[in-house]
This record gives structure tokens, C-alpha cells and sequence, in this order.
């Protein structure tokens, strides 16, 4: 079987490759030498997330073609960034980072969660999706510089320290991208898609 991980990104698409045994055939977008830009005009992470694997999954027939969309949804903030994380203030991580602690001062609800949203689809068709959420809080200040995006903001339910300070094994273990990728291997390793 031959996977495509429709990302630019190769730690992920190791990630993947690490979850599924070598028992599939997984190549990136880099690996097909696909730079094409694919424009998410969604209003979801489910939506982003489809458009992205079906418009691969057209260009490249016989491949299984999985993508994501990823974020944090602030419950004071209306749930936003959402689907506008990676670009919410305009500049990178830090500033990000900042804008929504900025936002959040003297706020008493900080209950957030980072959502992970994949789909895989075969031939120009959705086969399924596979939904991952990772409940927490933001800080009132920034701690840590492991991991990315937000992670030096958010604290994880159940611990007292952010994902920025978290190791990056145990963080991978717990996150909303991880919970989402352990139903997906689960169905795809057992065959369901043959």
C-alpha cells in the first residue's frame, strides 16, 4: 500500500512512517516533488483538512492521500484562532503567542484546546476522517521552548506545566495530532480501507 502524507513537513511524515511499521509505502508531498500551492478556504479544520486530501488524492490515482488541519480554539476568544493559528496575529510563533495573552489579561476563563482534524481519502474520494482534541488552559505567561505554535501557552489537563516545557516524546504521546493518528493507523493497519 502507498500512503501520501499531504505535507511539506518530513518530521511528520517520519512520525507517520514510525506508526505504521514500514508496512506502507509513505512518501510526502516533497518526495513526489509537488509544490503546488492548495488553497484552504475552509470554514472548519474538517474542511481545510479535505480539501487538502481530496485535491492530492485527484492528482495522484492508486495512493491513499492523508491530511491534516490542526489548531487552538480559546473558549474566551470565541474559539479562535481556530483555523486562522499558524497566521492569527500575522508574524510567527511569538507573536502569536503574545496577541492572545494580550487578548486573555485579566480574563478568568483560559479553557482551550488544540484540535487535530484528519481525512484520508483514494481516488477523488473521502474514505473517512479521524478527530483529535487535547483540552487544556493558556498561561499568563510564555514557558518553554519546546515543541511550537502555542505549546509554550497551553497546559495540558491534569499537569502543571505548558507543552512547551513538556518533553517532546511525552508531549507527542498526549497530543491532540497523536490521539487523531492512532485511530487512523488503527483502521489502516487492520486493513479497513482494502
Amino acid at each position: 500500500m502507498k500512503l501520501i502524507i499531504a505535507t511539506h513537513n518530513e518530521n511528520k511524515v517520519n512520525e507517520f512512517k514510525k506508526l505504521l511499521n514500514e508496512k506502507v509505502t509513505v512518501l510526502s508531498l516533497s518526495d513526489l516533488n509537488d509544490f503546488e500551492d492548495i488553497i484552504e478556504d475552509g470554514k472548519t479544520f474538517f474542511e481545510n483538512s479535505k480539501i487538502k486530501s481530496l485535491g492530492i488524492s485527484n492528482k495522484y490515482e492508486g495512493y491513499f492521500v492523508l491530511a491534516d488541519d490542526s489548531g487552538i480554539e480559546i473558549e474566551e476568544l470565541n474559539n479562535l484562532p481556530g483555523i486562522y493559528s499558524a497566521r492569527y496575529s500575522g508574524g510567527g510563533d511569538l507573536a502569536n503567542n503574545l496577541k492572545v495573552l494580550n487578548e486573555l489579561e485579566g480574563k478568568t476563563n483560559r479553557k482551550a484546546r488544540f484540535i487535530c482534524h484528519l481525512t484520508l481519502a483514494y481516488n477523488g474520494k473521502l474514505l473517512n476522517d479521524y478527530l483529535g482534541v487535547w483540552e487544556g488552559t493558556i498561561t499568563n505567561e510564555i514557558k518553554g521552548s519546546n515543541g511550537f505554535g502555542y505549546d509554550s501557552i497551553f497546559i495540558p489537563e491534569g499537569l502543571n506545566i505548558t507543552a512547551g516545557e513538556m518533553d517532546r516524546d511525552l508531549k507527542n504521546s498526549m497530543s491532540h495530532r497523536n490521539i487523531a493518528t492512532l485511530k487512523f493507523v488503527n483502521d489502516f493497519l487492520n486493513n479497513k480501507y482494502l
